[in-house]
Formats: C-alpha cells, structure tokens, sequence
C-alpha cells in the first residue's frame, strides 16, 4: 500500500490518511499525541535513532479506524496497521519518567476535516527557513493555525465542539478498544 507521505509531517500524513482506502471506510479519527512537557517517549518509530526506534517526539499523529480498532502510523517501524492493543505495547513504555508519559486527543475524521489546520510555522527556522523539507502538497490551512490547541494536552475547552478531552494512556486504550464508546 502506498499514501502520501513526508517525513516529519505526521499530522498532514495522517489527516491525508483518512481519505484513503481503506481507511476511509473504516471510521477514521486523526489522533494526537503530546504532553505538557511537549516531549513524548515512542518506539518503533522510523525517525528512532537506534534498533528500537527509539525517539522523543514533542508531539506525534495517526490514524485510528474505530470500526475495526486498527491504528494507521506510517511512522512506525513495527509496521501497520497494527490492532490497538498491538501498536500501544509497541510504541509506549509502561516505565518512564512523568515527563514522557503521553497524552492522546482524538478527533472524529469529520470534525478534524472542519477543525484541523496548519499554516506549518512551527516548522520553520527563525530565518524562515524550513527545519526538514515540507510535502510536495499544500498546506492544510483554513485561515487559523488550530495545531497548537490541539496539541495542548493541559486544557481542555468545551466550547470548542469539535475540541473533544485528552486522555491519558489507559483511558485512551480503554476507549480505543471499545468501538462504542464516547462518539
């Protein structure tokens, strides 16, 4: 299988991803990864420096398809898409430091599709100049940079609809796994 891809642009590989078959069909939510330390301990990920795949990210996106409680990480060296269960035990670590320990906002691909934008600022030097080279395609810009406040793991704001809670890793794995919970 092949998607559009471009390293180090996870949330617009993943946002992307959700209009691609299979995915498509199969009840996509674009899930993002980060904490209030923004820095996120993962494994099996491409980008990892040693045989583990091994990397802090300070924040990391997929895809989970609810309907057949699948993740889609392009990212990840132990493949995809992996069950729930499976792609969690490989890319999480159940000890290490508070500061690592991540937190997960899922978004219904329909609301991502009308929330989720980035003008990709957070991707420049402070000359402006591009810190890893961007995707071949556009921007997926909608007038207002929402990235950061999905990203922010620490605040919650319910009058955003579309903004739904973090959770950490249990409840997330709790609710991942069960296909009827919290739609």
């Amino acid at each position: 299988m092949s998607f559009p891809y471009q390293p180090f642009y996870c949330e617009e590989n993943a946002f992307l991803l959700m209009d691609e078959s299979p995915v498509s069909g199969l009840e996509p939510w674009l899930v993002f990864v980060s904490n209030s330390s923004r820095s996120v301990l993962m494994f099996h990920q491409s980008a990892g420096d040693n045989e583990s795949g091994c990397v802090i990210w300070d924040y990391h996106v997929f895809v989970l398809a609810r309907a057949d409680q699948t993740v889609w990480d392009l990212d990840c060296s132990a493949g995809f898409p992996l069950s729930v269960e499976q792609y969690l035990a490989a890319s999480f670590a159940d000890e290490v430091p508070q500061t690592w320990h991540p937190r997960f906002r899922a978004v219904p691909a329909a609301a991502a599709r009308r929330g989720f934008s980035s003008d990709r600022s957070h991707m420049l030097d402070a000359e402006g100049n591009y810190l890893k080279p961007p995707p071949p395609w556009s921007a997926i810009f909608h007038g207002a940079n929402t990235l950061p406040r999905l990203l922010d793991m620490d605040h919650d704001d319910p009058s955003v609809e579309w903004l739904p809670p973090a959770l950490d890793l249990n409840a997330f794995a709790c609710w991942a796994g069960e296909p009827d919970s919290l739609k």
